[in-house]
């Protein structure tokens, strides 16, 4: 975490690895399938960018954004991706409300390992009506 919030608070990763709920989520028995909460539907196939930090993300043309979150700064880059996967979030998350009025398709919330299971140049077809992610 950046900034005064993180700065304020000794042990920031506990807080960024809670998640309440983790226990609520479908999840599926396919190790390549992961589920999230459908935010704007369609269904994209193609290339992931996983990206980590903003300098990640330099030079994304088309492929599907791979993050753990977002925030408004993060909004430039909508145009370029094909559709957005968000390891936290929610319907009323800052990423999933401008993706609906983008039209992108977009998965917020997935649990199962969103991060660690993807790489860039991985691809992946997205069904952001189901918020299902399946690695191809």
């Amino acid at each position: 975490m950046k900034g005064a919030v993180g700065a304020s608070l000794p042990y920031a990763q506990v807080l960024c690895e809670l998640d309440l709920l983790k226990d609520e989520r479908p999840k599926s028995d396919d190790p390549n399938v992961l589920i999230g909460t459908p935010c704007c539907p369609g269904i994209v196939e193609g290339i992931v960018r996983v990206v980590r930090d903003m300098k990640d993300a330099e030079g994304i043309n088309g492929e599907i954004l791979v993050t753990e979150r977002t925030d408004p700064g993060w909004v430039p880059l909508y145009p370029s991706c094909s559709g957005l996967l968000i390891e936290r979030g929610s319907l009323l998350s800052h990423s999933a409300v401008v993706a609906r009025e983008l039209g992108l398709p977009t998965i917020v919330g997935i649990s199962g390992g969103l991060m660690r299971k993807l790489k860039t140049g991985d691809r992946v077809r997205i069904d952001g009506a189901k918020g299902e992610m399946r690695k191809l």
